[in-house]
């Protein structure tokens, strides 16, 4: 990321400056840790399990510990980040935080599966793709979502395929992966 990198391994994770210099190791402790990162922060969930923890160059700054199994989080370079877990209620439920941990947006899913996020650079809007499966065959959609409603301004349907990764970029786009491009 920018001037320096983060390594993850299935014990800790690591800070090095670009010259190679290790600026921190902390054990995280997770069983399935995945790494999230933006440019000033990173963001490591167990998923599947109920804890993450977000990171500056500096410290950890916070734990977080949910209520559900996690399925996917981001985070972006304003400290907003998401979460997306599993729900008694709902097939997934998204929940987005500025950096002071207050939450600023819930969106469940009630029939589709979100396994994927990713969080704007400004952190006012996010993408989330969702899966289901009809006939054997898998369906997605990608939905763009802003905190003033529960209605996507955006929706793409992708038939016959999943979406392996969502990311954003410095200008507010989005991108997406599949197994087709």
């Amino acid at each position: 990321r920018g001037m320096y990198y983060y390594v993850l391994t299935d014990t800790h994770i690591n800070a090095y400056s670009n010259n190679a210099k290790q600026i921190y190791s902390y054990a995280h402790g997770f069983e399935n840790p995945v790494l999230k990162t933006s440019k000033t922060r990173a963001l490591i969930f167990d998923q599947g399990g109920n804890e993450a923890d977000i990171y500056n160059l500096r410290t950890k700054k916070k734990t977080l510990k949910t209520d559900n199994d996690i399925i996917t989080a981001d985070i972006s370079d304003s400290g907003t980040y998401a979460i997306v877990t599993r729900s008694d209620k709902y097939a997934s439920v998204v929940s987005v935080y500025d950096k002071h941990n207050n939450r600023l947006y819930e969106w469940s899913s009630s029939s589709d599966t979100v396994n994927n996020v990713a969080v704007s650079p400004n952190g006012k809007k996010i993408a989330v793709s969702l899966f289901n499966a009809s006939s054997g065959k898998f369906n997605s959609k990608i939905n763009l979502l802003e905190y003033d409603s529960a209605t996507p301004k955006y929706t793409e349907n992708i038939d016959g395929t999943l979406v392996y990764a969502l990311d954003s970029f410095h200008n507010g786009g989005f991108s997406a992966i599949t197994d087709n491009g």
